[in-house]
């Protein structure tokens, strides 16, 4: 599992997944498998945290980019620089209301 992670984490800081598409895929994690050692589950428990709460709005996306970029890093000496992030207005129209979303900026 641990290297699904590394590719799930880096697909994210490519931007080729989302942090919904990286929530989902740690929601499907059978925390029960006896053959996925504690560092694992940890770090794994951590990410579906901080992937829960920044899409519940408690935490900005930053934070969980920054643990995705740090475990990348120490699993295959990659580095990646810190992405920026920005907040855009987004129109709910099912009830006619505005609400703020954290997205990473545009590549320049």
């Amino acid at each position: 599992m641990r290297t699904e992670l590394v590719d799930l984490s880096t697909a994210y800081l490519m931007g080729w997944k989302t942090i919904y598409d990286c929530a989902e895929w740690l929601v499907g994690i059978d925390w029960d498998d006896p053959g996925l050692d504690p560092e694992t589950l940890n770090l794994a428990g951590r990410l579906e945290l901080l992937a829960t709460e920044v899409l519940e709005g408690l935490r900005p996306e930053a934070e969980f980019w920054q643990e995705a970029a740090e475990f990348v890093s120490r699993e295959t000496d990659s580095l990646y620089s810190q992405q920026e992030f920005i907040t855009v207005p987004v129109a709910i129209s099912s009830n006619d209301s505005t609400e703020r979303l954290t997205v990473p900026a545009p590549a320049a």
